[in-house]
């Protein structure tokens, strides 16, 4: 709706633009007709009248010489009109050069503000997932010693200390303790822009072992009971902690082989 009005008042502007145009146009054009009318009518009435003395014929003269000099105020008039416009021109041009300053500068400001902004978040998410990192079992030792962590959208790459290539366990801990970082990092900032919530269903990928998923989970509780902030986190395991056993934050029964997802029902008699 707001890019429809903006289109409307585009084209409105524009439009009342032409309608001046236009109407300047014609206004010169009716000044010019009746300069045009006067020396006309001025010059019948000396012609209508046949000079019968020289009295007449002086008057005659007269008129003509008046007829001129209404042509050169004519000339005059024309040249002043321009002038007059090309005067209002150019204070046009120096108010729009002004506007086009002013918005550059703002331009500027914003662009310097977004990037203040985006460094501030990066950072807290970065500060996050390094922490996270140090929380882990110790398998990885660039973890236990990492200072920094980068990460691109737009080239969909996580590194830790400029190191990428880890274990396939240890890759499916910098993924989810990004995941995390993200989290926290919504629930420290107020002005983060991510939805309180996120879901875990695969963090015993890749050869996982029980313990170093059972610190991830405590390390989700962990950063969940530090928040005061209103969220929800949904973590699917087929290897829960034993210190979460019958918890508040089980939802729902333990599958196993005696006790499947999907069970067969006994016909009725």
């Amino acid at each position: 709706m707001k890019i429809d009005l903006q289109m409307q008042l585009r084209e409105s502007i524009q439009l009342q633009e032409q309608r001046e145009e236009a109407l300047a146009s014609n206004e010169k054009q009716l000044r010019s007709l009746r300069r045009e009318y006067s020396t006309k009518a001025t010059t019948y009435d000396a012609l209508s009248k046949a000079p019968i003395s020289s009295r007449d014929n002086a008057i005659a003269n007269i008129n003509r010489r008046i007829g001129f000099i209404d042509s050169k105020i004519e000339t005059i008039g024309q040249r002043l009109e321009l002038v007059s416009r090309v005067t209002e021109m150019s204070n046009e041009k120096q108010r729009l050069n002004e506007r086009i300053t002013k918005l550059k500068d703002e331009i500027r400001a914003i662009l310097a503000s977004q990037d203040k902004r985006r460094r501030t978040a990066y950072t807290l998410i970065a500060t996050s997932v390094v922490n996270l990192l140090h929380s882990d079992t110790g398998d990885q030792d660039a973890f236990v010693d990492a200072t920094s962590f980068n990460f691109s959208f737009g080239n969909d790459a996580m590194s830790v200390d400029g190191k990428s290539n880890f274990a396939a366990s240890s890759l499916v801990i910098l993924k989810n303790s990004f995941h995390l970082g993200l989290l926290i990092a919504s629930l420290r900032d107020n002005k983060f822009l991510l939805p309180r919530f996120m879901m875990f269903d695969n963090i015993e990928d890749k050869g996982m072992v029980p313990q170093r998923s059972w610190n991830f989970q405590r390390m989700i509780c962990a950063a969940s009971n530090s928040s005061a902030i209103d969220h929800q986190i949904i973590l699917t395991t087929s290897m829960l902690d034993p210190q979460l056993e019958n918890s508040p934050f089980l939802v729902g029964p333990a599958y196993s082989q005696q006790n499947r997802t999907l069970q067969i029902q006994s016909p009725s008699n």
